[in-house]
């Protein structure tokens, strides 16, 4: 989808929206809903160049050493491994 602004985005994704609910196809439901419910937010996308992808990307990595060192005694080793991540 291409939109030059907030605006145009959220029109944009509404028509969608509304496309899909007339298709009356049940598998988009819960897609849906999750549009409704944080369309402000996705359309901000289009005003604003930040986003938080680097931050969800050091949590999952943060996650996952926390599963592969299941155990660890020592903290300060634990949390030099995950300052060491980036």
């Amino acid at each position: 989808m291409k939109s030059e602004n907030k605006e145009k985005a959220q029109r944009s994704i509404q028509g969608w929206i509304v496309y899909l609910l007339e298709d009356g196809s049940i598998k988009w439901r819960s897609c849906l809903t999750a549009y409704k419910n944080w369309i402000e937010q996705i359309s901000n996308s289009f005003d604003y160049e930040f986003t938080n992808g680097y931050v969800e990307g050091m949590n999952n990595k943060i996650k996952v050493l926390k599963r592969i060192t299941f155990g660890m005694k020592n903290f300060k080793r634990f949390r030099n491994r995950i300052l060491a991540l980036e």
